[in-house]
């Protein structure tokens, strides 16, 4: 992948209805996994993610997990193993409905970037669960409603 240093294998975002543009609902967790074979000794890993909204210049960095536990066969004495990096984030129920844009870095002992991937995705609202959708329907019965068949 272009910035990427490393030989980037795969990318899995879940879940994901569409490689090309996922649907992410609000509330609900996300695991990103990319995995790559270094061309190097890694005896450190760090991670770091951003999320920019729609078309706004500013991006914000999501909490995710760094370090050679959150990468299997990262760290060791061998250049050219296969590493599969694993993470999640939540997506806020704050966040509105919106494009956005993920960015992944993984960064090496000398803060080389090993990895850098960009996933596009919208937010969407998560559907209610049969038991929010029964809270809801009981809160707006007596209601005069306004619509008409």
């Amino acid at each position: 992948m272009k910035g990427s240093k490393a030989k980037v294998v795969w990318v899995q975002v879940e879940p994901c209805n569409d490689p090309y543009d996922c649907t992410l609902l609000k509330g609900t967790d996300v695991t990103f996994k990319v995995r790559f074979v270094s061309d190097s000794v890694i005896t450190d890993l760090s991670a770091a993610a951003y999320v920019t909204l729609a078309t706004l210049p500013d991006q914000l960095q999501l909490a995710v997990d760094s370090g050679c536990g959150s990468a299997k066969d990262a760290c060791g004495p061998e250049a050219g193993n296969i590493v599969t990096y694993r993470t999640q984030f939540k997506i806020s129920d704050k966040v509105p409905n919106i494009d956005v844009y993920f960015r992944f870095e993984l960064l090496n002992q000398n803060q080389e970037k090993l990895v850098c991937v960009r996933v596009s995705a919208h937010i969407d609202e998560r559907p209610l669960s049969e038991k929010e959708l029964e809270k809801f329907i009981a809160s707006k019965r007596g209601q005069t409603s306004y619509y008409s068949a």
